[in-house]
């Protein structure tokens, strides 16, 4: 359209510049105006008379078109001409084609898209930046994202999610981005970046730090023993383990713990079913491999449920374990010849089951019945204490009969002892004769105790009988007086106050100190080997804080009464355990080293910086269990990873001429701030990059060369063996036979000595600085790759460096 506009004002202004009178004008460009006065004009075009002569703007007659009556080509004549590719479109002059159009190049489209000389709708395979994208073929509302490097406008129109707003251009994906992109199943976790939490997005269980990925909703969730997913400890489905109940059988298990027949095959590892031969107690056994409907009884001891399950047929409900046959239990059993009788418990009564006499309660059994007693059958039965005598139905027993109390002798004596009958004395607990108390007084026995009865004082111990009582005197324990039954004056005897030591005694409870001595029958003092529990002793012989701690079963008031230092609830020492708070045991730290787990919780994400060579840092710490262990040579990998955070340990190794300072300053800031490093270096003293100088400024050393690669050995009195703490192997470490000119240097000044060069007493090699949490070695690891001199196939530098992990961890 630009040049159509371009002829008319030309012609306008033509025809404005001859129409002023009656003269005659020629217009070249074939303007459609003539004269503007009363003659005549011809141009190339058209000719036309005015009104009148020489009147402006009268009309006139065109007297025709001589060239053709053509116009300038235009934008809008409707035409394809000029320089248009189609009608009115293209070209250099007019607007871009639409879709359809003809074209020659991308410019005549409005797509900018021209296929086969036709304008094309636009593609996100076209080659070209149009529609809404925002580089070629990509971004937008339409297009797939673009690649990193390309054009952006919103983090939308990149594949990786991340659009750089200072740049505009797609940046990588990262897992610190905010954005769920690359192999992540959320956002910034999941896949190759960190476990997602609860409820998070996840593809699988590893995306998860719960371990289960609830396949329902594809989110991370917490385990259940009901999720159907092995999971948690579980060691099949839903089940085993310490949290879910036992598996079935012919699940897998790895303990017989983990199955409810509680029998784990341990060839298969899989669950057997119960037998009455497993040695175990399950299915409905209700002990080992006995009881229950399917084996056998239980003998004593063994668990129940009912009397049938035990082969006593009696099942104790209290502790509901198979008891003895008893001749109290209510059952028939062992040798009885009836229920809890005959069979050498007590006689059957009369009418019950014998085979001979001792079944029955009269001793008598006629045939295989018991029948009722005589006091004339010859046989001790029925009441009588003796053979037909005593009891109270028959007469009464003469000295030597049995009996059960005094009306059962002839004598009234009864021997408590011996239960016989025996002639009076003054020795048989019985008042007789002419004794006015028990064994005592008339004149034939001893005087009677005070209190005793007593027609005399010749009746008395004391030598007194109260006239208006008839009593002997009661001696009391305050009445200065050795009487009763005391053993000194107002002691002793059962009846007044333990004596003090030195004081008269006749047995050890007759003192306080529980020790009556043996021949000067005096109360001894308490020691701590007396064999009696007294002083402050809390046990026999111990605790109470004078005498020895005592040991685990003993009685105990606080811990200190105990060796293992712990006095439970019930007052009683406890043996060491490795959860009791206390270091007893042989632990070498509360609860920890010795017989329990070591004292130290080994490293689980490890960054290695390497130039190359064969180190085995990186093998050490899968070693020790590290679940995240990044080794590079490369700077800028190194950086980034560092940058990214959470190392337990950061290792720099280099046997090049030099490190790069950005490894370098990392890995000194993060001992400065009181991280873990492990470093091993050749050239502190020079280094070719200059960074010797500073790396042993910053860790306080002052290095000196040694040549080629020497033998380590554990230092000689170093606090910790390096050579023997998880890993053991034998010094030294022997070197491949590296030559270089400068092989690595030993070390004066600050730090822990840990290794020497050459002999346990030799120049130090190694130190622990800031506590022990870095490490710093003049040896290349590289430099001993293959010596194993314990033949354990592990080679001895990667168990030091294990050693080395674990105790910059703490373990010492």
């Amino acid at each position: 359209m630009r040049g159509r506009k371009i002829a008319l004002v030309t012609s306008l202004l033509g025809a404005l510049a001859f129409g002023c009178g009656g003269g005659s004008g020629n217009d070249d460009a074939g303007g459609m105006l003539g004269d503007g006065g009363g003659g005549t004009g011809t141009d190339a075009g058209m000719t036309g008379t005015d009104a009148g002569p020489g009147v402006d703007g009268g009309p006139g007659t065109d007297a025709g078109d001589t060239d053709g009556g053509r116009l300038e080509p235009s934008c809008t004549d409707g035409e394809q001409n000029g320089s248009e590719t189609d009608v009115d479109c293209g070209g250099n002059m007019c607007d871009r084609c639409p879709d359809g159009a003809m074209c020659v190049a991308g410019m005549d489209c409005v797509s900018a898209v021209c296929t086969g000389s036709i304008c094309t709708a636009p593609s996100c395979t076209d080659g070209v930046q149009n529609q809404d994208e925002t580089d070629v073929d990509c971004g937008g509302a339409t297009c797939d994202g673009c690649a990193d490097g390309q054009g952006c406008a919103l983090g939308t129109d990149c594949a990786s999610g991340v659009c750089d707003p200072s740049m505009l251009t797609c940046v990588s994906a990262g897992c610190m981005d905010g954005t769920r992109n690359g192999d992540e199943s959320d956002v910034d976790c999941g896949g190759s970046c960190g476990p997602c939490g609860v409820g998070l997005a996840c593809g699988e269980d590893g995306d998860c730090a719960s371990g289960y990925c609830d396949p329902s909703s594809s989110t991370c969730a917490t385990p259940t023993c009901t999720d159907g997913a092995r999971n948690q400890d579980e060691t099949d489905v839903d089940c085993g383990g310490l949290t879910c109940t036992g598996c079935a059988s012919g699940e897998a298990c790895l303990i017989g713990a983990d199955c409810l027949s509680r029998v784990c095959d341990p060839t298969a590892l899989t669950c057997s079913t119960p037998s009455c031969s497993d040695g175990t107690q399950n299915a409905d056994e209700t002990g080992i491999d006995c009881g229950g409907a399917s084996c056998g009884p239980c003998s004593t001891g063994g668990g129940c449920a009912t009397g049938s399950d035990c082969a006593s047929g009696v099942c104790d409900a209290a502790s509901m374990t198979c008891a003895a046959a008893s001749c109290m239990d209510g059952v028939m059993n062992g040798a009885e010849t009836g229920v809890d009788c005959g069979g050498g418990c007590a006689g059957c009564p009369d009418g019950g089951m014998c085979t001979t006499g001792t079944d029955c309660a009269s001793r008598v059994c006629m045939g295989t019945m018991c029948v009722s007693p005589t006091c004339t059958d010859g046989v001790r039965n029925g009441a009588e204490t003796g053979v037909d005598c005593g009891g109270g139905t028959c007469p009464t027993c003469a000295a030597g009969g049995g009996c059960s109390g005094p009306s059962d002798c002839t004598s009234g004596v009864c021997d408590p002892t011996t239960m016989t009958c025996s002639s009076a004395g003054c020795m048989d607990g019985v008042r007789n004769g002419a004794e006015t108390g028990v064994d005592c007084g008339g004149g034939t026995c001893p005087g009677c105790p005070d209190g005793g009865p007593c027609g005399t004082g010749a009746d008395c111990a004391s030598g007194s009988c109260d006239p208006t009582t008839m009593t002997c005197d009661m001696p009391t324990c305050t009445d200065m007086r050795r009487n009763g039954a005391e053993t000194d004056i107002d002691c002793g005897g059962g009846t007044c106050p333990a004596c003090s030591p030195g004081e008269d005694c006749l047995m050890g409870r007759d003192c306080s100190s529980g020790i009556c001595g043996g021949g000067s029958m005096t109360c001894n003092a308490p020691t701590c080997s007396d064999g009696v529990l007294n002083g402050t002793e809390t046990d026999i012989d111990c605790g109470g804080g004078t005498c020895s701690p005592c040991d685990p079963g003993d009685i105990c008031r606080r811990a200190s009464d105990c060796s293992s230092g712990v006095c439970d609830g019930t007052r009683h020492c406890a043996a060491p355990t490795c959860s009791d708070g206390v270091r007893n045991g042989g632990e070498t730290a509360v609860d920890c080293g010795g017989p329990c787990a070591p004292c130290f919780s080994p490293p689980d994400r490890v960054l290695i910086w390497s130039d190359g060579s064969t180190d085995p840092a990186a093998t050490a710490a899968a070693r020790l269990g590290a679940t995240t262990v990044t080794s590079t040579s490369t700077e800028s990998v190194f950086n980034t990873a560092f940058d990214a955070g959470g190392w337990d340990i950061v290792v720099v190794h280099s046997a090049s001429n030099g490190i790069p300072d950005t490894v370098r300053d990392r890995a000194l800031s993060h001992h400065a701030g009181g991280g873990r490093v492990n470093f091993s270096y050749w050239d502190y003293d020079a280094n070719f990059s200059g960074s010797g100088a500073v790396i042993s400024a910053a860790f306080g050393i002052t290095p000196t060369d040694y040549g080629v690669p020497a033998t380590l050995y554990p230092r000689s009195g170093a606090p910790t063996d390096l050579f023997n703490l998880i890993e053991s192997f034998p010094p030294p470490i022997d070197p491949t036979g590296d030559s270089y000119i400068d092989n690595g240097d030993t070390f004066t000044g600050a730090g822990t000595v840990l290794m020497s060069v050459g002999s346990s007493t030799g120049a130090t090699v190694c130190v622990a600085l800031g506590g022990g949490r870095t490490i710093v070695n003049g040896f290349l690891p590289a430099d001993f790759p293959s010596d194993d001199g314990d033949a354990d196939t592990v080679p001895d530098m990667v168990e030091l460096m294990v050693n080395q992990f674990a105790y910059q961890m703490g373990l010492r």
